[in-house]
């Protein structure tokens, strides 16, 4: 060990601000003296616990202490002389000298049933030697176990591989070395095999990571994602289904399904457990036009409100509004208790990209919402695709479902008297467009109208958004939507059937009497 490490280790203060940096770049260039010296300031932690007020898991602590076989006699040392220099400074007392006396006895000593138990605290599962630690546990409240079920206790020193198991609305906070904090309630943590790895299986964390170094990422893997943190505080909320990351400060890396994601201070983004929502295998991704799900992609601002609602795989257009007065909001119960994007009925709307040009071959268009309007309101829509004359395409509701005008003529498939009975709970419409003129209505699986369609131009549509009829008096769609689908052909009869099963048990509908 160098003699900075052994003067900063004996006393720290006796460093001037050149001799920590240099310290520093001695301990970055030698991982294995880096590794010595963070044992050592952990046992020596750990052993000045000891005479605070509290002294509560005393054992356990002293335990950790034991770790460092090799530093046992010159750590006790240590410890007497340092309570030697506090008496002098104070005037001591008979209990200070008593208590340095035990703890230096302690430490030094070879056995006993309660410093083994409290040692197997501090290293569920260990052996004669035990690894280095990664981190050590603070604020521990309830119950969290490790895997075998045994109890942490806090102050345990954390060995790489460890998992913590906070049952019910347990906390814990781990502390890293480089001083980040990851405080855990109520789920299970994990470290891989180096302090910069961890994986949240559930549950909610709040971290607080200190600077990053290059190359030394902090990085904590989710069942849907990898967020890559970058110098910043952030929470992420962890089930079967989502990650859920919202940060309030600096910027976090989201990785997922192999696209990278950044979120800055105040914005939030969830990512959904991929499933193969479109049956890819028949349902080629060339052929999506636009796909959005409720339950994936969205970027939410600091108020809850939505930035863009990204498509769940990459290549296809999001909806995005950079007015914040005009966001909808999403709502985990936002549709029969599933994740749905709700707009206000007042002035909310999302905007799409141009595009949609090429619909020559027809197309399939399915939506889950449930439709909250004001039964006076008629030619709402869901859809709105070219607003201007030359070849728009209009997803609506009530009097006018399909509309799709081109620059010489237009038809509309209307659902006058064809609407569900209950409109504002949740249902799939299905709007289908076929290149000899054909077209259908279908509600909750079932097909209610046949009429015809004329196919809209090739070219490239602009005024593309969703929720908002510029033409009736500018009316804006009040309800949910959970996803929206469009498809650049007309499926065929058995991929239309599966296609409509698979969303319906997605958003847990019932198919239509």
């Amino acid at each position: 060990m160098t003699p900075l490490a052994q003067r900063f280790l004996e006393r720290r203060e006796s460093l001037g601000g050149e001799e920590l940096v240099a310290l520093r770049e001695e301990l970055r260039a030698d991982p294995q003296a880096a590794s010595q010296v963070r044992e050592l300031l952990v046992v020596d932690e750990m052993l000045h616990r000891q005479h605070a007020a509290d002294r509560a898991h005393f054992g356990n602590r002293i335990g950790a202490a034991r770790r460092a076989k090799a530093n046992q006699s010159a750590f006790a040392l240590r410890v007497v002389r340092a309570r030697r220099r506090a008496r002098r400074r104070t005037g001591g007392s008979g209990v200070t000298r008593w208590f340095a006396a035990a703890a230096a006895a302690l430490v030094v000593a070879v056995g006993g049933a309660a410093l083994l138990q409290a040692r197997h605290a501090v290293n569920p599962g260990g052996s004669g030697q035990a690894p280095i630690s990664i981190a050590h546990l603070e604020a521990l409240q309830g119950e969290v176990l490790d895997r075998e079920g045994r109890p942490w206790l806090s102050g345990a020193a954390l060995p790489a591989g460890a998992q913590m198991q906070a049952r019910g609305t347990a906390s814990v906070e781990v502390v890293l070395v480089d001083g980040s904090r990851l405080a855990l309630r109520g789920g299970v943590l994990g470290s891989s095999s180096a302090a910069a790895g961890w994986q949240l299986d559930a549950g909610s964390l709040s971290v607080s990571a200190a600077h990053q170094a290059p190359g030394q990422q902090l990085r904590i893997t989710t069942p849907q994602a990898v967020i890559r943190v970058v110098g910043t505080r952030f929470v992420l909320d962890v089930d079967a289904e989502r990650t859920q990351v919202a940060v309030s400060d600096g910027v976090v890396a989201v990785t997922a399904a192999g696209e990278e994601l950044r979120v800055a201070a105040g914005s939030s983004a969830a990512i959904a457990t991929q499933s193969a929502p479109l049956s890819l295998d028949a349902l080629p991704v060339a052929d999506l036009v636009l796909w959005l799900s409720a339950d994936a992609g969205i970027r939410s601002a600091a108020d809850g409100s939505i930035e863009q609602w990204n498509a769940p795989i990459a290549g296809l257009p999001a909806a995005t509004q950079t007015e914040a007065g005009r966001r909808p909001r999403l709502r985990r119960d936002g549709l029969a208790g599933c994740p749905a994007v709700v707009f206000d009925g007042v002035d909310d709307r999302l905007h799409l990209p141009d595009g949609f040009a090429d619909f020559r071959q027809g197309l399939t268009a399915a939506f889950v919402f449930a439709d909250r309007s004001p039964p006076d309101l008629t030619e709402l829509r869901l859809l709105e695709l070219g607003w201007h004359d030359g070849g728009a395409m209009r997803f609506g509701l009530r009097d006018a479902l399909l509309g799709i005008a081109s620059s010489k003529e237009s038809s509309v498939l209307s659902m006058v008297g064809a609407t569900p009975a209950n409109r504002e709970a949740p249902h799939l419409l299905v709007m289908i467009a076929r290149p000899d003129g054909s077209g259908e209505l279908r509600w909750d699986g079932v097909l209610t109208q046949r009429g015809k369609v004329v196919m809209p131009p090739l070219l490239e549509r602009r005024g593309n958004h969703l929720a908002w009829n510029q033409w009736s008096g500018e009316r804006f769609f009040t309800g949910a939507m959970a996803e929206i689908v469009v498809i650049r052909r007309p499926l065929a009869d058995e991929a239309l059937r599966a296609f409509e099963q698979r969303l319906m048990r997605r958003w847990k509908l019932s198919a239509a009497p």
